[in-house]
C-alpha cells in the first residue's frame, strides 16, 4: 500500500454464508414487489459500522492499530435478521435494507466503539446507528409496501465475532469491496 493515493475505506462486518443466503431470499422477495432498483451484489453485502472516507495509504497501519484495540475491548454477540426498511424512511426510500436485531446492544456498542476510535466526525451513516444490510438503491424515492416491512420468514441467527477494514474500489457495475484486515472480537494482542 506504500505510495498509492488515498484509499476509500470503511469498517464493516462480513456476512456468514447462511446469513447471506437468508438476505438473498429477502432480496428476491422484495424484487418482484418494487419498481426497478439498483440491487447490491450478494458478494458485496455487509454491515457498515463506520465510513472513513478517503484515507492516505500511509495512515492504514495507525487505523489498524486503533481497530485492533477496539476488537480487544469488545465481545462477540448474537444477531438475526429483522424487517425490511428504507432510508430516509419507508414512504420515500432511496435505500432499501434488511435490518438486524440488536436486543443486547452488540451492534450499537461495536459501532460506537469504532466511531470513538477515530477523532472528529467521519461518519456518513444514519444517526443513530441502525444495523442493516443494503439490498438496493433508487435514484428516486420509492414507497415500500407494508407487507415488505414485515419480518422475513428466516431469522438467520449468527454470532458476530469479527469485523474488518475494507477498501472500496470504483467499478463499472458499482463499488467493489476488498477486505484489508480482519479483527477478531475479544482477541488478545
Amino acid at each position: 500500500m506504500g505510495s498509492e493515493g488515498p484509499l476509500r475505506l470503511f469498517v464493516g462486518v462480513e456476512l456468514p454464508v447462511a446469513a447471506a443466503g437468508a438476505v438473498q431470499a429477502v432480496a428476491d422477495a422484495c424484487r418482484g414487489r418494487l419498481p426497478p432498483l439498483r440491487w447490491s451484489r450478494p458478494e458485496d453485502r455487509h454491515v457498515t459500522l463506520e465510513f472513513l472516507g478517503d484515507v492516505a495509504s500511509t495512515a492504514v497501519p495507525g487505523l489498524t492499530d486503533r481497530l485492533d484495540r477496539v476488537a480487544r475491548t469488545r465481545s462477540g454477540f448474537n444477531t438475526s435478521l429483522g424487517g425490511v426498511g428504507g432510508f430516509p424512511n419507508a414512504a420515500g426510500a432511496r435505500v432499501v435494507w434488511v435490518g438486524l436485531d440488536d436486543p443486547e446492544g452488540g451492534w450499537s456498542g461495536l459501532a460506537s466503539a469504532v466511531r470513538e476510535a477515530f477523532p472528529g466526525p467521519v461518519t456518513a451513516g444514519p444517526e443513530p446507528f441502525v444495523p442493516h444490510i443494503t439490498l438496493a438503491r433508487s435514484p428516486r424515492p420509492v414507497e415500500l409496501p407494508r407487507r415488505l416491512l414485515e419480518r422475513p420468514g428466516s431469522s438467520a441467527d449468527w454470532l458476530v465475532d469479527t469485523f474488518a477494514l475494507f477498501r472500496s474500489k470504483a467499478d463499472v457495475g458499482g463499488p467493489r469491496y476488498e477486505r484489508l484486515e480482519l479483527f477478531a472480537l475479544g482477541s488478545p494482542s
